[in-house]
C-alpha cells in the first residue's frame, strides 16, 4: 500500500510539473501553432486559394505577323516550335516589322495537319512559306545589333509579301535548329551553357510571359482596352495577382521550369490594333505604361523567360507553380 502511494504522488507531481511549464511556454507555442494552421489552410486547403494556370499559348510563326492560339506546344532550345521562325528582310537585310508596317498584324498564319505553314492576308492569294532547305541561299541580317546568318526562301514567297507590303521584300528561315545561332544578352543568360539555349528570331528571348490579370488591371487605366495579343506573348497565365509575374524567378509549368530574366521593354508594336492593324491615336497603351511602368525612358510590361531544360511541353490548363521570388523593380 505504501509503495502504491509513493508511486501515486509522484506521478501526480510529475504532471504538475508538466502542466505548469506547459503553461509558461504556451504565450510563445499558441501563435506560432496558429501560423502554422493559417500557412497550410492558405495554401494547401482552402478552397479560395490562389491557382495559377496556364490560359493563353500563342506562337508567331513569322516574326512581326499574326499569332496562333495552340492547346499546347512542345519547345527545344530555341523556344516554343515555330515561333519566330521566319522573318521579312528589306534589300539591306534590315528586318521590316509592324512597327513601320502595322499591316503586318493582318499577315495571318495557320498549320495544316502535316505541320507546314500556310499564310493568307486581305487581298491574297494563301500561299504555303517552306522551311529553310539544302538548296535555301544563306543571308547574313541584323536583329538589332545582332548579326544572324538565315535561309532566303524561293522567288514565289518572297514575291507574295513584296506585292502586299508594296515594296521589295525577302522572307527568310532559321537554319536548322541544331545549326542556328543567336545568344541571348550574357547579362540576363542564365542557362546551362551545354544546352545552347538561344534566341529563334524573337526580339531577344524565347518566350514572353505576363498574367492576365496584369491586362485587366492595365484596362482599368484605358479608355480604349486591349488584349494581350497588343503585347504579343507565348504564355498567359491566370489566377495570379497583377503584375506578380514581376516577383517571379523562377516557375514551374507542368513538367516544365522557365527562368524570367528581364521585364520586357515595349515598343510603339502594342499601340497597333492586332484585328485592325492600325496603329492608335493616343499611343495607348504605351504612353499609359510608360506613365506607371517607365523606368528613364523605358515602358515595361510582361516578364521575358528561358527555358530550363532544353525540351519540353506546355499546355492549355497547365498548374503554374513559383519556385523561386525576386524583388519587383516596380514595388
Amino acid at each position: 500500500g505504501d509503495l502504491s502511494h509513493h508511486i501515486s504522488r509522484q506521478r501526480l507531481q510529475q504532471t504538475n510539473w508538466t502542466m505548469e511549464h506547459f503553461g509558461a511556454l504556451w504565450p510563445a507555442i499558441f501563435p506560432l501553432g496558429v501560423a502554422c494552421a493559417q500557412h497550410v489552410w492558405q495554401h494547401y486547403l482552402s478552397p479560395s486559394r490562389n491557382v495559377v494556370r496556364v490560359e493563353q499559348l500563342v506562337i508567331y510563326p513569322i516574326k512581326s505577323c499574326g499569332g496562333i492560339s495552340v492547346n499546347e506546344c512542345a519547345y527545344d532550345r530555341l523556344g516554343l516550335l515555330n515561333d519566330r521562325r521566319w522573318i521579312l528582310v528589306d534589300e539591306q537585310s534590315n528586318m521590316i516589322t509592324m512597327r513601320q508596317y502595322p499591316r503586318m498584324a493582318l499577315i495571318q498564319p495557320r498549320l495544316d495537319a502535316e505541320g507546314r505553314l500556310w499564310v493568307t492576308a486581305p487581298g491574297m492569294e494563301e500561299i504555303e512559306i517552306p522551311p529553310a532547305s539544302d538548296t535555301s541561299k544563306p543571308l547574313k541580317i541584323k536583329i538589332w545589333d545582332d548579326p544572324v546568318i538565315v535561309a532566303v526562301l524561293t522567288a514565289e514567297c518572297c514575291d507574295w509579301f513584296t506585292r502586299y507590303l508594296g515594296r521589295p521584300t525577302r522572307v527568310a528561315a532559321v537554319l536548322p535548329r541544331d545549326m542556328h545561332r543567336r545568344a541571348i544578352d550574357p547579362k540576363y543568360d542564365v542557362s546551362d551553357p551545354a544546352l545552347r539555349i538561344n534566341a529563334a528570331l524573337a526580339d531577344g528571348y524565347p518566350f514572353l510571359i505576363f498574367s492576365q490579370e496584369s491586362i485587366d488591371e492595365l484596362n482599368t487605366r484605358l479608355d480604349d482596352p486591349v488584349t494581350a495579343a497588343h503585347f504579343r506573348p507565348n504564355i498567359v497565365v491566370r489566377g495570379a495577382r497583377a503584375y506578380a509575374e514581376d516577383t517571379w524567378r523562377r516557375i514551374a509549368i507542368g513538367d516544365s521550369e522557365f527562368d524570367l530574366v528581364k521585364a520586357c521593354s515595349r515598343c510603339t508594336m502594342t499601340t497597333i490594333d492586332p484585328l485592325l492593324g492600325t496603329r492608335h491615336h493616343g499611343l495607348q497603351p504605351l504612353k499609359t505604361i510608360r506613365a506607371y511602368r517607365g523606368i528613364e525612358d523605358d515602358a515595361f510590361f510582361g516578364q521575358n523567360a528561358m527555358q530550363v531544360r532544353a525540351e519540353g511541353i506546355v499546355r492549355v490548363g497547365d498548374l503554374v507553380r513559383v519556385v523561386q521570388t525576386q524583388p519587383s523593380p516596380f514595388a
